[in-house]
């Protein structure tokens, strides 16, 4: 399986979008909005270059918010789109923004996935480290929930949850998707029960 290769018109849309978007965007780092006039440019290009790229940029808060306001980048993608997503990152940062949105916003477990890509290359001890001193960033909180559906999500993500709740349930077809654990304390022992076993 090749690595992705980021076309020129990716990154050129990308780094125009993310600089327009400091003084353009009503919520920052960007909202829906901000991004209408760019839909048909955004859609235009190949959705797996486009979230490489942005996740890429070593900026969580940013990726995270951008994708958040374009469920259209993650309704047909499949296993083998994350596969090669997982194998073209070029720091520990991707790992880390990858599993946070999958299992946070996404609501898709896949841990072990990546942990399989990243435990063979010189990133598997950041990736374990991570998820052993930051696994309290993957749920949602229940003000963050309520806020994402009734506040700043709805305002100015646009966030439907009917929608993000169809593209989770279309990955968990693949039986190499489970969904997220959502309790606190079931989450730790999951963690903790992975690191244990990692070899």
């Amino acid at each position: 399986m090749k690595k992705i290769e980021i076309s020129k018109s990716v990154k050129l849309l990308a780094d125009e979008i993310a600089v327009r978007a400091v003084n353009e965007s009503s919520y920052f780092p960007v909202d829906r909005l901000f991004l209408e006039p760019f839909m048909e440019r955004i859609l235009g290009v190949n959705p797996i270059e486009f979230i490489l790229y942005n996740i890429e940029m070593v900026n969580p808060t940013y990726s995270n918010t951008l994708f958040l306001c374009l469920p259209e980048l993650w309704e047909n993608l499949n296993l083998n789109d994350f596969q090669l997503l997982i194998k073209s990152f070029s720091n520990c940062f991707s790992y880390f923004s990858l599993i946070e949105f999958s299992y946070k916003y996404l609501e898709v477990n896949i841990i072990e996935l990546i942990i399989s890509y990243a435990k063979r290359t010189r990133f598997g001890e950041d990736v374990k480290q991570y998820l052993k001193n930051q696994w309290h960033v993957l749920f949602k909180e229940a003000d963050e929930e309520i806020e994402l559906e009734q506040g700043i999500g709805k305002e100015f993500f646009k966030y439907d949850p009917n929608r993000w709740s169809y593209i989770k349930q279309k990955l968990l077809l693949n039986d190499s998707f489970t969904p997220a654990i959502q309790e606190q304390k079931f989450v730790f022992q999951y963690i903790s029960n992975m690191l244990k076993s990692w070899v």
